[in-house]
């Protein structure tokens, strides 16, 4: 029963997944462009930042399973509508807006909360980037006393001789010395040339104290940067402003600053930011068709939206079908169990789907305010005109059913399931 079991719900799977990339093969460029924005569409109405012409949204319970099921099934429906876009891309641009706004969670939580947040969080990284920068400033102004030590210790070690005495055949070996003495001196240099070694000298401190510098700022920060910067040049680094930009989530480049009033942060950050946004998202949304076909820069935007617009559709009726099959798989197990006749056996399945499909079938053909309502009488005539009659009436059917099955299913869910969500937020549902 389990390898059944395992090979069914692969199958079921497949099988969904097979339709899914049907629906998304044969849809031209220009309905995977209006699957975008009915899509987007529908999520603006979900958060009631939108509403439908032909549905009165002040007498409608956007919380029951009909206006849920409906929702979800609405980009598909509108697919059949002539026009789609033309009655949608007037309100895009605020809708776009109106959404991202409400992402981020308005101006005043943006600037008290999130900018503040990260704001401070600046600050006290460059409290241990001006820690290790002064230590990196500390070990150059060693150079000067490291330069003496090193040029008494190289005149030491030639004992009587004057760095000018030396013959030129000795030049190389003394090079030699003093770089085993620990000054990176070029094998060409003269023993004169106090300049050079000197230089030499600077140059291991320098490359030193840099690379204790980089290793901290990796460590602490996860990248190297020049060591030394003011507070106001650290802030406006690339790597700095990348890094403060990802905690913000934001993808533009907009200049980022610190210690604004609100004022300030609102028209040169939170304004230009949502402008930026909605310049992107509305541009994406209203492109033109062929960058929805094959090869276009929408393109998997377009297939991800037919796939969404349809995927409610294919899963719904595969539930209630596997439903359906498991009240018989039941119903036929139990009454093995009890080494009942096969005739009884036939007779408890053929009575356990009339029960189910007494209680659930006058809900599923009654129309309610939802299939009632002007708009879905509209999208129902046009899905009917265009894809047939079964498909229409399956949406309507679907729709209807979740009146019936909802409570049980919540019963379920808040009951014996312990109010499992299954990663659902129901506030943003």
């Amino acid at each position: 029963m389990m390898i059944v079991a395992i090979l069914c719900f692969i199958a079921s799977y497949f099988i969904q997944e097979r339709i899914l990339h049907f629906i998304s093969d044969n849809a031209t460029a220009g309905q995977k462009r209006s699957a975008a924005l009915l899509v987007f569409s529908a999520d603006a109405i979900h958060s009631e930042a939108a509403t439908l012409r032909g549905m009165d949204f002040d007498q409608v319970d956007r919380t029951s399973p009909s206006f849920k099921t409906f929702m979800a099934l609405f980009p598909a429906m509108a697919l059949y509508t002539d026009n789609v876009e033309g009655k949608t891309e007037r309100e895009v641009r605020q809708l776009v807006r109106n959404r991202a706004e409400r992402e981020m969670g308005g101006l005043k939580h943006m600037t008290e909360d999130v900018y503040a947040d990260s704001e401070a969080a600046i600050k006290e990284s460059y409290k241990s980037y001006a820690e290790g920068s002064n230590a990196y400033l500390a070990a150059l102004d060693k150079i000067p006393g490291e330069q003496q030590r090193a040029n008494a210790k190289y005149k030491k070690k030639l004992g009587r001789r004057r760095p000018d005495q030396i013959p030129r055949h000795m030049h190389a070996k003394v090079a030699r010395d003093v770089q085993n003495a620990g000054v990176p001196v070029p094998n060409n240099w003269k023993p004169t040339d106090k300049a050079g070694f000197d230089k030499a000298v600077a140059s291991k401190i320098t490359d030193q104290a840099r690379a204790e510098f980089d290793v901290r700022m990796r460590r602490d920060a996860g990248f190297a940067m020049t060591p030394a910067l003011e507070f106001k040049d650290y802030v406006a680094h690339d790597m700095i402003q990348s890094r403060w930009r990802e905690k913000l989530g934001m993808t533009h480049k907009i200049p980022l600053r610190t210690d604004l009033s609100e004022t300030q942060f609102r028209d040169q950050i939170y304004l230009p930011w949502l402008n930026a946004i909605e310049e992107d998202e509305t541009a994406k949304l209203l492109a033109p068709v062929p960058d929805f076909e094959p090869g276009g820069k929408h393109e998997k935007d377009g297939n991800l939206a037919i796939r969404i617009a349809f995927v409610p559709l294919v899963a719904f009726t595969f539930s209630i079908a596997g439903a359906l099959f498991h009240i018989v798989k039941t119903s036929w197990l139990a009454t093995k169990v009890l080494r009942a006749e096969k005739r009884s056996q036939l007779l408890v399945c053929a009575l356990a789907l009339v029960v189910t499909l007494g209680y659930f079938g006058p809900i599923t053909l009654r129309a309610d305010e939802i299939t009632q309502s002007e708009l879905y009488m509209k999208l129902e005539a046009d899905v009917s005109s265009k894809a047939g009659t079964v498909l229409a009436t399956g949406m309507r059917l679907l729709i209807q059913f979740q009146r019936g099955f909802y409570p049980i299913a919540e019963g379920l869910r808040s009951g014996p399931l312990q109010g499992l969500s299954f990663g659902v937020n129901e506030s943003n549902s």
